[in-house]
């Protein structure tokens, strides 16, 4: 059945189960056709909240039966709210609806809708107003001018019916405005969101709005508006198959007209420039988005699309923006779909890219929530609420439980925000008593609804030969030792290096205070193994170049493999060029930068053993100015670490090697450590400045978790990737002194060092390859 038949098909048997008498004459519309104007039509509004509409324009009746126009009027087709009413909907639908829903050219519609002469379409106004509402809540409208979604729905839907419109593109975008109302269940049924989103693809193709040729004719304005309906259709149909499990309507195969561009959101043909940028971009990225629901089971598509996302549309709750957000949360959607198809044969880096997608919704809900923006989202969040849900659920046996169960508490707190949504509160309500243990069924078996306990090392893990293996360089106290206590609690063979050593069975007090020079490898080696957990202790000094190849060859040897490196090790002096000695300097440049080159190189013939697969984490900082005020010696050598994690992650995306990363961490805000208790006992009350150590290794873990394409060669502060990625919002628990909110010592906002340049990868120099010419 072709595009024609099949609108006609859908009319059809849409009037005989409806009992409809109105017939709409869609197969005799000519584009070129302009709206005949008619005598005026007096209609006075029956509230005081409606104000008269049709007396003071021209209204297009003429075409239609004294009794389809007496029924229009029964049904107040043509009342509309007061005018105050009607501009608050329409500065809604512009600010939030159209940049998801671009199908009206706003200069082109609020010029008419400024004219009492010459208005826009009833029925596109009341379509406008009609999906506007659903984010109005005046309680004291009442009457037929009552401001409802589902009211405004019955008088869209009977002009429609009535076949009152004649201009097509009119009806098209009002089609595409029906094709979103959802009041309740029975709106996704047949006669809601299926079935508009079917007609409008069907109308747009009988009138060739998928084909190239049929736009050679059109004036610019035209084109414009006809290649937004058309991809909007494009989404929609993707989004509703997706969210519903609904087969597609639309073949990119026969589709020829050519991808959006920003001149697409000229609003008019005077003006070269697009009016909102940011809004352009985000409907065309939304398409590449949507096209990858149909790629998705052969997980084609989803780096590219992550990689060539413009960066004012990359979300991150520090730099916060609601259209990417709302991008972000799709695309991640898609991620943990993708994941849910596979389950339960899905790969560790599957499940590790579903985990971090679904904890990343849950953050960008709660960000939205606490901005008062989450009210104003379309309505299928919901759905990414649910998968996210959905996704956590099968994850729940992950090796973070201390940060699922952070994610549960969140999922189940976004889950309750939902609730003020009225529209999606019958869904929203069912997912938080799954949530909580308060409801189950049949194919389900129920959960408890207890505190989720963290269980010990013991329970959770068995170690074999399989088990990942962790080195921690830099492990004996402080942050390094906390850093090999939860890696071993979450399943990791742990080799712990670092200079001091001792006899672990003849310290006294065990475990020793973990800040003291008591605590060494031994003792952390020991704490391990006294908590279940299987570790080795190797000394090194990092200052010596074949001391930290024989570590990590060693390391190796013990624990059968490698898998992440962990380099912690640091020197410290905080002072002036001129106050810090030269020798000073040179000792933090062979133990910060040179020590972790040499660990790093070292590392590197193991992890290509493996398939160049891996991880390694840096502790060093994200480079910014205000880092090097005061101590320029030590910032010299943090920073080249910083760059080397840079300059490595370019390598490894050079040579293809997928599954390898190497990120930098660094506090956000001062943590308790051997560094930090000179200051702190001579003023005890700036113990109310520092974090325990644990967020430090729960960002760590949260890193290991996360696919390489989000984190290698970033440079991340542990609360920053904790609240953006692992879905983390009370960072209390960390509090050293508890109740107090310690200060942050970092930027909330860092520099980007992407440049826009031409590639250099022709004409780079190989120094090797040189040499080797020359030998």
């Amino acid at each position: 059945m072709d595009a024609r038949n099949d609108a006609r098909e859908w009319e059809k048997e849409r009037h005989e189960q409806q009992g409809l008498q109105f017939q709409n004459d869609f197969v005799s519309w000519d584009f070129r056709e302009s709206p005949q104007s008619v005598p005026s039509m007096t209609r006075f509004a029956n509230s005081s909240t409606e104000h008269e509409y049709a007396s003071k324009s021209p209204i297009l009746v003429d075409h239609l039966d004294p009794l389809d126009v007496d029924i229009l009027n029964q049904r107040h087709a043509f009342d509309l709210p007061s005018q105050a009413v009607c501009d608050v909907l329409v500065d809604v639908f512009f600010k939030w609806i159209a940049p998801v829903l671009p199908v009206i050219i706003r200069h082109d519609f609020m010029r008419r809708y400024r004219n009492p002469q010459d208005p826009p379409s009833i029925l596109l106004l009341q379509a406008v107003l009609m999906v506007a509402s659903r984010f109005h809540h005046d309680a004291q409208s009442t009457g037929n001018g009552a401001i409802s979604p589902r009211i405004f729905y019955k008088k869209v839907k009977a002009l429609y019916d009535a076949g009152y419109e004649r201009d097509p593109t009119t009806v098209l975008q009002a089609v595409v405005l029906l094709g979103v109302y959802w009041d309740g269940p029975d709106d996704l049924t047949e006669s809601g969101i299926f079935y508009w989103s079917r007609l409008g693809i069907a109308l747009a193709q009988e009138h060739g709005l998928h084909q190239s040729e049929s736009y050679v004719t059109l004036s610019a304005t035209k084109r414009r508006v006809w290649k937004r309906i058309w991809w909007t259709l494009y989404t929609r149909d993707r989004s509703v198959a997706a969210a519903f499990g609904r087969p597609l309507h639309i073949n990119s195969g026969d589709c020829t007209v050519e991808d959006l561009r920003e001149s697409d959101f000229i609003e008019y043909d005077e003006n070269d420039s697009v009016t909102d940028r940011t809004a352009a971009l985000f409907f065309m990225q939304s398409t590449e988005d949507s096209r990858m629901k149909g790629a998705a089971q052969c997980e084609l598509g989803l780096n590219d699309w992550l990689v060539s996302c413009p960066s004012e549309l990359q979300w991150r709750q520090s730099r916060h923006n609601f259209w990417s957000a709302i991008l972000y949360s799709t695309f991640y959607t898609i991620v943990c779909q993708l994941h849910l198809l596979q389950t339960p044969d899905s790969s560790k880096e599957a499940q590790s890219s579903a985990f971090h997608a679904a904890t990343s919704i849950v953050s960008i809900l709660e960000t939205l929530q606490s901005r008062g923006e989450l009210k104003y989202t379309p309505s299928f969040i919901i759905c990414h609420a649910v998968v996210s849900f959905v996704t956590l659920r099968s994850q729940m046996e992950a090796s973070i439980p201390s940060l699922l169960h952070a994610i549960r508490q969140n999922l189940e707190a976004n889950l309750d925000m939902l609730q003020f949504e009225r529209k999606l509160s019958v869904a929203a309500e069912k997912c938080r008593k799954r949530a909580r243990g308060e409801e189950n069924d049949d194919s389900t078996p129920s959960r408890s609804s207890a505190r989720f306990k963290r269980p010990k090392a013991t329970e959770r893990h068995k170690m074999t030969s399989n088990n990942p293996v962790a080195l921690v360089v830099g492990a004996s106290r402080g942050i390094g030792r906390q850093i090999a206590i939860d890696l071993a609690k979450n399943g990791y063979k742990v080799v712990v290096a670092a200079k001091t050593t001792s006899d672990a069975y003849a310290t006294v007090p065990f475990p020793p205070d973990p800040n003291s020079s008591q605590s060494t490898i031994n003792t952390v080696e020991r704490e391990i193994k006294e908590s279940g957990g299987e570790a080795f202790a190797l000394p090194v000094d990092v200052r010596d170049v074949k001391q930290v190849e024989n570590l990590v060859h060693e390391a190796v040897r013990l624990a059968g493999r490698l898998d992440v490196l962990v380099y912690n090790s640091g020197a410290i002096w905080w002072s002036s060029v001129a106050n810090t000695p030269t020798k000073r300097f040179q000792l933090m440049q062979r133990v910060n930068p040179e020590g972790l080159y040499a660990s790093v190189q070292a590392a590197l013939p193991y992890f290509e053993k493996n398939g160049w697969k891996g991880r390694i984490i840096v502790v060093s900082p994200p480079i910014y100015s205000r880092f090097f005020r005061g101590k320029t010696a030590y910032a010299m050598g943090k920073v080249g670490m910083s760059v080397l994690t840079k300059g490595l992650a370019m390598d490894f995306v050079r040579q293809g090697a997928k599954d390898m990363a190497i990120t930098s961490i660094w506090p956000a805000v001062s943590i308790e450590s051997a560094a930090t208790e000179a200051t702190t006992n001579e003023d005890p009350s700036r113990k109310a400045d520092l974090r325990k150590p644990t967020i430090f290794s729960d960002a760590i873990l949260g890193i290991l978790n996360s696919p390489t394409d989000i984190v290698n060669g970033q440079l991340v502060l542990d609360e920053d990737f904790l609240r953006d990625h692992c879905g983390v919002s009370d960072f209390s628990k960390y509090a050293v002194v508890p109740g107090s909110q310690p200060r942050r010592i970092m930027p909330k906002e860092l520099p980007v060092l992407e440049v826009a340049e031409q590639d250099d990868e022709g004409m780079r120099v190989d120094s090797t390859k040189l040499r080797k010419a020359k030998l």
